[in-house]
């Protein structure tokens, strides 16, 4: 087992986190708000006692957990072919993060809509990571 590149995990952390900025904000923020009901000017909901800079300091803290468990994972296979980096990120998103996120909403009852846009960019931020686990390796 090699060991777990930091560089890259911190790296890629970025990577998705920027995902999201673009995925939320200028890509598809309008139609993501309106699928969770945001009128235009009002923040999402973030509870009573956590504000906007919590949250986002908690995303970035809880994808850094993820590109952790890329890294370790990634260190384990030494040597591996460049396309499985794409296709271990991409198939965790796809075959983990995707379902539990949709089973969530089947119970809470969201809209289909809030569901393949929320798929996307879960899809395009581990691909992100792996294509920084890739190009570091």
């Amino acid at each position: 087992m090699g060991h777990i590149n930091f560089v890259a995990v911190l790296l890629a952390a970025v990577a998705a986190y920027a995902v999201g900025a673009l995925w939320y904000g200028v890509l598809f923020g309008k139609a993501w708000r309106a699928a969770l009901g945001i009128v235009p000017g009002q923040s999402p909901k973030v509870g009573p006692k956590v504000g906007m800079p919590a949250m986002l300091g908690g995303h970035f803290v809880l994808i850094l957990l993820s590109a952790l468990l890329l890294g370790h994972n990634f260190a384990r296979l030494p040597g591996i072919p460049g396309h499985l980096y794409f296709m271990m990120s991409g198939g965790i998103a796809a075959f983990f993060v995707v379902p539990a996120l949709w089973i969530n909403y089947l119970y809470q009852g969201q809209s289909r809509k809030l569901a393949l846009i929320d798929a996307g960019h879960w899809i395009t931020a581990y691909l992100a990571m792996g294509t920084v686990f890739w190009a570091l390796r």
